[in-house]
């Protein structure tokens, strides 16, 4: 069984605004069950499901929201008229619908004016009282001039600002005995009545446009203005126009509609890490442990090659059997989004999306330049770096400049007990020889617990007694705020396990960092930071005859703590790292951080996300062109192979005239 959805959002002239309504035709009825799970599944405000009526003149409808069955809905009718109008009966002017409880309603096309006129039963509201706690949970401060109830309660303001003022609280307005749902008006100021809907009772917070609140709200507003035409807005988020009539029992709403299932939005793509161009020989892969200094030499130039073509013969055995995964996954039912799962969207169509990278722009060798790729920086908020004093914040302010190492791991990663105990002991080694120096040990769950076994099982009485001695040792196992303690001059090195955001802040905040990679990117970023001159890394890679052979097998390395002695030693005593690290910081300051990635992003909506008028002009030339292959085709291969061709030529002449 196939069920076509369409998505399309009513009462609006553009894509995102008005209310959305999922559409379902059917030939004959689902289970009541079944609908119900669809429209928890599209968990949109309303589904509606139509089929033919018994006299082949109109149609059956239904209203579901994701929770339960609905007598009557505007928005929904008005979007299911549309896939009729557009998709089924493109001939038909006005279309007969048959409901449960609500009776017959009629749509009628307005071809010239764009509209759609749904033709509903009034709901006159009369005068009621208010509900205790409705009022409070409204969150408005302002007393209504006049309360009502239909189906749902009205509630009258004196201003257009009033009702944009409300702020519910939902959790509070759904506990509130007797409430379907909330409407709150009041005079417009530029059309007749604007209004809100809130509806607890059919679970939806606020309705974006509301067709059947206006079977109440028309009569009300047709005579309170002594007028039968009226011009509506709804003022929720993303707003509606409707044009009403006041018609004896009946009313009349027209509105447009803006069909949307298939739309083309601006992407951005927001990733901590650098950008991946496996093609690109002159750039050193992530993984062969080439730095951009090693990559300018013809050697190095060679093996980047072979490593590019060793990685993805052994990458794409492994993908086959993913792709033929992919080939047979595409979705069989049509729906909202059945488009962009197809393999002709997936495969043979390109999406530019902007991508904006939240790293250290000079940490990695980028891969040209491109308008869609913008390196920011790590997003870091200063202002935002605060701290409640506590006993870890007077320890840290309590020392002298330059004078604490902290090492920090994250929430997750997970240190063996072989490089633990290595770090400790190295650690405590450059402290007992380092009498200014202490230590702040930031272990998280289970590197706390291997942190407790090693030092209960350790027998060096020295190093037992620094780790004693609270004013030179701490050890932290709960959240300790990185970025403040990172920001601190009292902090002079810091050791990490080189994840991204860690890498970032420490960068940021200026300290060289001590590299103990655990897994992933860490590596990568280890290698980095050690090429880069703002650090220095425990991981010493393997050799390129062992990574081409097995580009994988580096994860197991191990480490001696004299190793950890020695090189913080070097980065102690050594002023370059401070140099190097305080150049980095600048240039990532100066990338723009969160504040320029906002206004690239409103900078792509506004250009619709089209960048390629900012492309740089190599970027735009055919890959024979960029490479200059069509110019060394003409330029040398042809008189090579002509000047050949002649020569040839000219000795066999020589040569028959010889014979001759």
């Amino acid at each position: 069984m196939e069920i076509k959805i369409y998505h399309v959002d009513a009462f609006t002239d553009r894509l995102f605004a008005g209310n959305p309504a999922a559409i379902c035709p059917l030939e004959q009825w689902l289970s009541d069950s079944l609908m119900q799970q669809i429209a928890a599944e599209n968990n949109l405000a309303e589904t509606a499901f139509f089929v033919p009526n018994s006299t082949g003149d109109g149609y059956e409808i239904r209203w579901f929201t994701p929770e339960l069955e609905i007598d009557l809905c505007g928005h929904a009718t008005l979007a299911t008229a549309h896939i009729i109008f557009t998709e089924i009966s493109p001939m038909l002017e006005k279309i007969h619908f048959q409901t449960k409880q609500a009776g017959e309603l009629t749509v009628t096309r307005q071809k010239e004016a764009g509209l759609y006129t749904l033709d509903f039963p009034a709901r006159p509201a009369v005068k009621t009282d208010l509900p205790d706690g409705l009022l409070s949970a409204l969150c408005s401060d302002i007393t209504p001039k006049g309360i009502y109830k239909s189906r749902d309660y009205m509630l009258v303001y004196e201003k257009e600002v009033d009702v944009k003022q409300i702020s519910p609280d939902f959790m509070a307005l759904d506990k509130i005995a007797d409430v379907f749902g909330v409407i709150v008006t009041a005079p417009g100021d530029e059309v007749d009545f604007v209004s809100r809907y809130f509806s607890p009772g059919a679970s939806i917070p606020e309705d974006p446009v509301t067709g059947s609140t206006h079977c109440t709200l028309i009569p009300y507003w047709a005579e309170q203005l002594g007028k039968n035409e009226l011009q509506a807005d709804q003022i929720s988020t993303r707003k509606g126009k409707l044009w009403c009539f006041n018609k004896d029992d009946r009313v009349l709403i027209s509105g447009v509609h803006a069909l949307s299932n298939d739309t083309n939005i601006p992407c951005v793509i927001q990733t901590a890490g650098v950008k991946l161009d496996q093609f690109n020989i002159n750039l050193p892969d992530r993984n062969s442990f080439l730095s951009s200094k090693q990559i300018s030499q013809l050697k190095y130039r060679i093996y980047n090659v072979a490593y590019h073509l060793r990685l993805i013969v052994s990458i794409g055995i492994k993908l086959l059997p993913l792709v033929s995964t992919i080939f047979r996954s595409p979705p069989k039912i049509p729906g909202p989004f059945y488009n962009t799962l197809t393999l002709k969207k997936n495969f043979f169509t390109t999406t530019e999306c902007l991508h904006l990278h939240s790293i250290p722009p000079t940490l990695f060798p980028l891969s040209g330049s491109s308008p869609y790729s913008i390196y920011l920086g790590p997003f870091i908020d200063e202002s935002s770096v605060h701290h409640a004093t506590n006993d870890l914040v007077e320890w840290v302010q309590s020392k002298p400049k330059h004078s604490i190492i902290y090492v920090a791991f994250g929430s997750s990663a997970q240190i063996r007990s072989n490089k633990m105990k290595s770090l400790i002991d190295g650690v405590m080694e450059f402290l007992l020889h380092t009498p200014t120096a202490s230590v702040l040990f930031a272990f998280r769950k289970d590197n706390y617990n291997n942190y407790q076994k090693i030092r209960g099982e350790m027998k060096n009485d020295e190093y037992q007694r620094i780790l004693s001695d609270e004013q030179r040792c701490r050890v932290e196992s709960s959240f300790v705020p990185q970025k403040w303690i990172l920001q601190q001059n009292s902090v002079s090195l810091f050791i990490s396990h080189c994840g991204m955001g860690s890498v970032g802040e420490g960068l940021y905040f200026q300290k060289p960092i001590l590299c103990l990679p655990i897994c992933t990117d860490q590596f990568l970023n280890a290698m980095a930071i050690d090429h880069t001159g703002v650090g220095a890394s425990l991981f010493i890679p393997p050799t390129l005859w062992q990574s081409l052979l097995r580009p994988d097998g580096f994860h197991h390395y191990t480490f001696l703590a004299s190793e950890v002695t020695s090189k913080l030693f070097t980065m102690w005593e050594n002023t370059t790292y401070v140099k190097e690290v305080q150049m980095m910081s600048l240039k990532m300051k100066h990338a723009g951080g969160v504040k320029r990635g906002v206004e690239e992003i409103e900078f792509f909506v506004n250009v619709h996300g089209d960048l390629h008028r900012y492309m740089p002009f190599s970027n735009t030339l055919a890959f024979y062109q960029r490479y200059m292959l069509d110019l060394i085709l003409v330029c040398i291969v042809l008189p090579i192979v002509i000047i050949f061709y002649l020569a040839q030529k000219f000795c066999r002449s020589n040569m028959k005239n010889k014979i001759d």
